[in-house]
């Protein structure tokens, strides 16, 4: 007859081992859950500094658009009344129909003003609004950009 020896080991070892295994897991774990929160919270600051710019900068940012109606040139002029250096200003200009025109992107530096010169829609139509769309970046975090809501400008003949 066949004995078999049921022998296993011992209740404390066998803690021992679930407590070593669980620290070794938590040890790899917890850096890289802290890690995922992190950059997280980090992309939420982010936009929330850039929303806030955003707010602020609504009413500090003005501009005319005067028409040589002799000419049918534009001369625009974008001015910044607030402490953002505003390195992304984006000036879409659009026709009666609709469709976009011409596009330019300006820098404007804090307290300050840009000065430019924007050829016609020519026959296939003039220029009836402007619309200013900013960029903002935030102090929160590198490379984060936000775009704010847009200004419209109006025509001056």
């Amino acid at each position: 007859m066949l004995i078999k020896n049921k022998k296993g080991i011992s209740p404390l070892i066998a803690t021992v081992l679930i407590i070593a295994i669980t620290i070794f897991l938590a040890a790899f774990i917890f850096p890289w859950i802290i890690n995922l929160f992190t950059g997280q919270t980090d992309d939420i600051d982010c936009s929330l500094d850039a929303s806030n710019k955003c707010t602020t900068l609504s009413g500090d940012l003005s501009g005319t658009i005067i028409e040589n109606s002799t000419t049918f040139n534009y001369r625009v002029v974008i001015n910044s009344l607030s402490s953002e250096n505003l390195s992304n200003v984006v000036v879409i200009f659009y026709k009666e129909d609709g469709s976009s025109g011409n596009i330019s992107n300006q820098q404007i530096g804090p307290y300050s003003n840009v000065n430019f010169n924007v050829v016609g829609g020519g026959s296939a139509g003039y220029y009836t609004k402007v619309k200013l769309f900013p960029v903002v970046s935030s102090d929160e975090g590198k490379g984060c950009e936000y775009e704010c809501s847009e200004i419209e400008l109006e025509i001056q003949s």
